[in-house]
């Protein structure tokens, strides 16, 4: 077969020019591949990178939520889900379930101050005003929470020694509240409201009786009898 003059053939017998353009081809495929994959490259740089800045955010969160801050002298009660938890939080920083809510209760000392109407011995009202200073015991916080509660002073402490009180000056003349006999029945106050109020977790530090209002009739005629003995 003839060949037109200048026409080169290669070893495969295609003309020079043909495997050119074959060449050509093949080259702009891979021009217009490369910046696909780059830009699947970069999108899925970016996707991840949100991944990791959503997981770190929802961690740090899920820490923030965690803690829990107890003031000094309080002991914190944590209930998750209405379940009341066997350990307690101490003061300070602490870690607990996130969904959990805590109650603080004070340990410090307290002061409750009464005004009183009480009987004596003789069937006559006399006003007594009693304080009693008491703790909360940090050891008995939980059972306090699970049977009476964050109000224990007008549920339980305060009606306890009201009835104590009146229980005592029932059993007393009126003079001996205004003389002497008040240590006694300071005592005694005091030694009925450990046994009662011990067992509930509250740790009764001293009782004081502060004052003793008497019939005037009464108060003139105990001082004109004490004169009248010296």
């Amino acid at each position: 077969m003839a060949t037109r003059r200048g026409e080169r053939f290669t070893a495969g017998g295609a003309p020079d020019d043909m495997n050119d353009d074959l060449e050509d081809g093949l080259g702009g495929g891979n021009i217009i591949a490369v910046p696909i994959l780059q830009g699947i490259v970069r999108e899925y740089d970016a996707y991840k990178a949100r991944i990791i800045a959503a997981a770190c955010v929802f961690f740090v969160a899920l820490i923030l939520l965690s803690l829990r801050i107890v003031p000094p002298a309080h002991v914190g009660v944590v209930v998750v889900f209405g379940s009341v938890q066997r350990e307690v939080l101490h003061s300070g920083l602490n870690l607990c379930n996130p969904l959990a809510a805590v109650t603080n209760f004070n340990t410090k000392t307290q002061l409750l101050y009464t005004e009183n109407i009480v009987p004596t011995s003789e069937g006559m009202n006399v006003e007594l005003d009693v304080a009693i200073l008491y703790h909360a015991d940090p050891a008995k916080v939980r059972e306090l929470f699970l049977t009476v509660g964050v109000d224990y002073e007008n549920i339980l402490i305060k009606p306890e020694m009201q009835s104590a009180v009146r229980g005592l000056t029932s059993e007393v003349s009126a003079k001996a509240l205004y003389t002497s006999g008040r240590a006694e029945i300071r005592d005694k106050l005091m030694d009925e409201l450990k046994m009662k109020l011990k067992p509930r977790g509250i740790q009764v530090e001293d009782v004081l009786l502060k004052g003793i209002k008497l019939p005037k009739m009464l108060t003139d005629a105990i001082e004109v009898k004490a004169q009248a003995e010296q």
